[in-house]
């Protein structure tokens, strides 16, 4: 009798009533990792090569893969920067429908978490980003547009749950959208940066751990809105 999962398993798999065979879940799992391995690979080498002058080769390398599986799970290079973008949604996304967004006391707090999250899904995202914007009719226009939409839409609806008489009501959703996530593609940029400067550079705001920076970012846009 071939051994099953269970229900913990299953939930970790998205696998609420299907029993698989043990194999076939630990396959999952490898498959799993191995496309974590290729994006991780694929944001690092597009944020230092740019998109043009990373070839799969590379990404395999780098990821220690087989190049055959990048088109496997992603149908190529194009393939895989469109799915790191769309996993960035993805965790916006996430972050709306779970309800912390919505029912937050503050949701300018929030909203700037969870721009944050989105843009630390990956290391290297946000230097992948600005690098990207190099290339604007390729890259950013196909890619980074959704991802900012996005970010667009979600700053609207924050600005509709503020009260009638805060400040924040009278500001251009656009100024309000850049107030938060100029400071974070900054941070995380220079963030990146220090830490691969092992030390070497002198103290400031982007030496601050991702949590309290955010922190501070948040408890400044509140103050500004309210």
């Amino acid at each position: 009798m071939k051994k099953v999962t269970t229900f913990g398993l299953w939930r970790q798999h998205g696998l609420s009533a299907t029993v698989l065979p043990m194999g076939k879940v630990k396959r999952q799992a490898r498959s799993d990792d191995t496309r974590s391995a290729i994006m991780a690979a694929g944001t690092r080498l597009f944020a230092v090569q740019g998109f043009e002058k990373t070839g799969i080769r590379d990404i395999a390398v780098e990821a220690d893969v087989n190049p055959a599986l990048i088109s496997y799970h992603f149908g190529g290079k194009e393939g895989l920067i469109e799915e790191i973008f769309a996993d960035a949604i993805d965790t916006a996304a996430e972050a709306v429908e779970d309800g912390r967004f919505v029912d937050a006391e503050f949701p300018e707090k929030e909203l700037v978490r969870l721009y944050a999250k989105s843009l630390s899904s990956q290391p290297m995202l946000v230097l992948m980003s600005l690098r990207s914007q190099l290339d604007p009719e390729r890259v950013f226009n196909e890619n980074l547009l959704p991802l900012y939409r996005r970010f667009r839409t979600l700053t609207n609806d924050m600005l509709d749950t503020l009260p009638d008489d805060a400040p924040g009501k009278t500001l251009d959703p656009n100024l309000v959208y850049s107030m938060i996530l100029s400071p974070l593609q900054m941070y995380f940029a220079a963030h990146q940066i220090r830490e691969g400067a092992k030390g070497s550079m002198e103290p400031t705001a982007s030496s601050l751990p991702p949590e309290e920076f955010v922190q501070r970012l948040g408890d400044f846009i509140s103050a500004a809105l309210r």
